[in-house]
This record gives C-alpha cells, sequence and structure tokens, in this order.
C-alpha cells in the first residue's frame, strides 16, 4: 500500500523494488518520506533501509558521514526534524529534573542545618543560669555604671594647705586649670575632686575627677591624645575587672609587637581594642588606652 511523503506530500511506496534507496522512514514517528526531503544521501539512506544498519565501507559511507554515530554498536538511525526537536524538548526537561532534585537535596540540607541550630539554641536554653555569675554581672554593670563619669588624673602636685576647706577649693582650682590646658574648653564643669589613698609625703596621690556627665569625660579622653600635660596624666576610671582586662591585652600587644608589627590598643565605643597604629584617631570614638 502507498504512503505519502509528509514533507512533499507525494506518494512514496516503502516495499516498492524500485529505487528503494529514495524512501525512508522516522524511526520514532514511523511515517515516511524520500530520502531527498529529508536531505540525505543515497549512502545514508541505503543504510537506514538495511536490517541492522551497521556502517561499513562496503556501505559506502565516509568518516565524516560515519562521525554521525554515536551508539556503541555503530548503528545509523533517522528522525524526522520534528521528532528530533521532540526529542532535544525532552532532554531539556531530563535537565530541569536533575535540577529540580539537585534543588531539593539542598534544600532539605539546609533544613537539616536550620533543625540542627535550633537543637544547639533549645540545649544551650536548657542549661541553668548560675546565679552567683549573674549576680557578678549585674555588679559589673552597676559599678561601670557608677564610674561613668568619672576620670583619674596622675602625678597632680597636692595643695599644701592645711585647712581642709581651702586645700579643696585648691584641688578643685588646679584640676580645671589642668583640663582647660588640656581641652580648651573653660565651661567643663567638675563635680567632685577625691584624692585616691592614704596621704605620704612627697608622693602625689591620684585625683578621681568626677565631671557633669560622660560626654564630657569622652571629651576630655579624646583630647589627651592630642596634647600632653607631662608628666601629669589622665585615664578613665575603670573596674577591677576593666584592669585586669587591660593589662591582659596589653600584654597580648607587646608580644604582637615584638614579632615585628606596629599595633596599638584604642578605645572603640568604650571597648579597648588591639588596631594598627595608623589607624590611631581616624574614628571619633577612638581613644588611647
Amino acid at each position: 500500500m502507498a504512503s505519502v511523503c509528509f514533507i512533499c506530500n507525494s506518494e512514496v511506496q516503502p516495499n516498492s523494488e524500485v529505487q528503494p534507496e529514495k524512501e525512508i522512514s522516522c524511526d520514532f514517528c514511523k511515517r515516511y518520506l524520500h530520502s531527498t526531503c529529508a536531505g540525505i544521501s543515497r549512502q545514508e539512506a541505503s543504510v537506514i533501509r538495511s536490517k541492522d544498519r551497521r556502517l561499513s565501507t562496503c556501505a559506502g559511507i565516509s568518516r565524516q558521514e560515519a562521525s554521525v554515530i554515536r551508539s556503541k554498536d555503530r548503528r545509523l538511525s533517522y528522525n524526522c526534524s520534528s521528532c528530533m526537536d521532540i526529542k532535544v524538548q525532552c532532554s531539556k526537561l531530563h535537565d530541569i529534573s536533575n535540577i529540580v532534585r539537585a534543588l531539593q537535596n539542598d534544600l532539605q540540607s539546609l533544613k537539616d542545618d536550620v533543625q540542627s541550630l535550633k537543637n544547639k539554641v533549645l540545649d544551650k536554653a536548657a542549661v541553668p543560669v548560675d546565679d552567683h555569675f549573674m549576680e557578678q554581672v549585674i555588679e559589673e554593670i552597676n559599678d561601670r555604671k557608677e564610674r561613668e563619669c568619672n576620670i583619674i588624673i596622675y602625678n597632680l602636685s597636692e595643695p599644701s594647705s592645711s585647712a581642709r576647706t581651702e586645700r579643696l577649693s585648691d584641688e578643685r582650682a588646679l584640676v580645671s586649670t589642668t583640663l582647660q590646658n588640656l581641652n580648651g574648653d573653660c565651661n567643663i564643669e567638675i563635680v567632685k575632686t577625691l584624692r585616691l589613698g592614704s596621704f605620704r609625703p612627697g608622693v602625689c596621690r591620684p585625683v578621681k575627677v568626677t565631671l557633669s556627665n560622660k560626654e564630657v569625660v569622652l571629651r576630655v579622653l579624646r583630647s589627651k591624645n592630642k596634647k600632653s600635660l607631662a608628666p601629669v596624666s589622665i585615664s578613665a576610671d575603670l573596674t577591677v575587672k576593666q584592669r585586669e582586662y587591660l593589662k591582659k591585652l596589653r600584654t597580648e600587644l607587646r608580644e604582637i609587637n615584638e614579632q615585628g608589627h606596629n599595633k596599638t590598643i584604642r578605645y572603640i565605643n568604650g571597648v579597648p581594642r588591639i588596631v594598627d597604629s595608623k589607624n590611631h584617631l581616624r574614628h571619633p570614638d577612638l581613644t588611647t588606652a
């Protein structure tokens, strides 16, 4: 029975003995067509119509024509352009399916990580808090709060007056002059001054100075880095734990610089840190330790 070439709509006879090499069918959709309509050579059509479709030199196939074969047994197949498009789309769908599976695996891995983090948080939350430790933390916070408006001045000569009132007045005037020389601000309000430690002849005790607010304290501490008042020096009023931490940090700094680095300690937002020396005073919240 005659069939019709689906490209040119002319009759083809696949079982005809007349010019059989011109009549082939698509291996995928089984539709018939002329080899000339398919754009393939007589040799290729001859191989496609053979039973085993094996390429050989006897089939008259060149090396270039043989390169289209991909299967292990070197068989030749023919698919029309429509079927090739379908196969290409199926291949793309297969690739998309692989991508979706990979994304699903990644998503599951992320879910597992999140669950693991949740479990760790819950485990830590279940650990009872040491009441004594909490009390120490609260005590440290309160202590720092009480000291935030204070500065300590070292090597400031002590007034020689024997009268307490006069001595305190002279002390306040001496502190005020020192801060004015340092900061250039004549309006720094001094709330209170107090010599620390017992009096000893010939020894200048440190002076704890309480200023009006912590912003003034920060301004004074920044100014001390710009102008020297030697032998007088000024520092923040640190708690015991702050002094211990600063001592540890200075030891660490010394070890780092002994290795050839150029580091220093600066206060950043009220916390001492080891930074490069070239970065000092670049930040408005930097003060020297």
